[in-house]
């Protein structure tokens, strides 16, 4: 439970700045051009809060915890 713990908060600390630096400079204009007519002013917040839970908890679920441990997954990782 404890490994999963760790997973779920090294996850979500990692992918939220991530996705901030994504989406508010990378793709900033991107978004603007493709999607600027369907972004709202006032974001819903509570939806944003339970996307990236199910978000981190996905990763964790289908990738992080799949994974044995980083030595098996570097020793076998390029077959």
């Amino acid at each position: 439970m404890k490994r999963y713990i760790a997973l779920y908060v090294a996850t979500l600390l990692t992918m939220i700045p991530l996705d901030m630096l994504f989406l508010r400079v990378l793709a900033k204009d991107y978004f603007n051009d493709q999607v600027g007519q369907l972004l709202t002013k006032n974001p819903n917040i509570t939806a944003a809060i339970l996307f990236y839970v199910l978000y981190v908890a996905g990763i964790v679920i289908f990738v992080s915890a799949t994974a044995a441990s980083w030595k098996t997954t570097v020793q076998y990782g390029a077959l």
